[in-house]
């Protein structure tokens, strides 16, 4: 089985996620949607095939919707990299992605 990894642009984006969460509505559902998502990113790590393909942003990159936030993520090796976690209303910049480090 593969396992996941954040890299630093995703971790960051989880922990805004937390924060806008933790200051607009609650502690336990900030908790709860970190959780969830990370939840998500095993199941990636599970069943990597299941997200869309998004060559255009480049080589092996997928894209899978999870809630109101799109996770893009590649697979390299063993690995599941999360490169991105965005909301879905939130347009999306050319170059989204960082290198797993």
């Amino acid at each position: 089985m593969k396992r996941y990894a954040f890299t630093k642009a995703a971790a960051d984006d989880l922990r805004a996620i937390h924060d806008y969460t933790l200051t607009n509505i609650s502690m336990d559902r900030a908790d709860d949607l970190v959780d969830s998502i990370e939840a998500a990113a095993a199941k990636l790590a599970r069943m990597p095939g299941i997200g869309a393909p998004r060559p255009k942003l480049g080589k092996d990159v997928r894209m899978h919707v999870f809630g109101r936030y799109r996770i893009f993520y590649r697979t390299e090796g063993d690995t599941v990299w999360i490169q991105r976690l965005l909301h879905g209303a939130r347009e999306l910049p050319f170059e989204i992605l960082d290198e797993p480090e």
